[in-house]
């Protein structure tokens, strides 16, 4: 069974909250010493925002460009209605499998071998 929003300006709603929301995830990060972070923000199923810090990561990966290129994916896979636990690979790799109503997607990452971890590489493709 499908949730039931009465309010039907919820979007517009959750929207005038990103500002916010990525204040609160940048002072939590901060606060616990957090090397990095990503997160998104979902309203009925599908992806409308997404925020991230990390400075190792986004030397390679410059951050409008993966957004955009994320962004691409999430959109033809429709509203996401699963997400699978994660595989790790080793120790220090894995990835996971996000179900979508249109297709399914494969997000695969590695990480830096610290005590604190960063991510290092992040590729997101359809899962076949």
């Amino acid at each position: 069974m499908e949730p039931l929003f009465v309010d039907k300006d919820r979007l517009s709603r959750v929207k005038s909250l990103l500002p916010k929301i990525e204040k609160a995830y940048q002072e939590y990060a901060e606060k616990n010493y957090f090397p990095g972070y990503a997160f998104g923000v979902m309203v009925d199923g599908k992806l409308i925002h997404s925020g991230s810090a990390g400075d190792n990561f986004f030397l390679d990966n410059p951050l409008d460009v993966l957004r955009k290129e994320t962004m691409k994916y999430f959109e033809k896979a429709g509203k996401i209605i699963q997400v699978e636990e994660i595989i790790a690979q080793n120790q220090l790799s894995g990835y996971f499998i996000m179900k979508g109503e249109q297709s399914s997607l494969k997000i695969s990452f590695s990480l830096t071998p610290h005590f604190l971890a960063l991510i290092q590489t992040f590729t997101i493709e359809e899962n076949e």
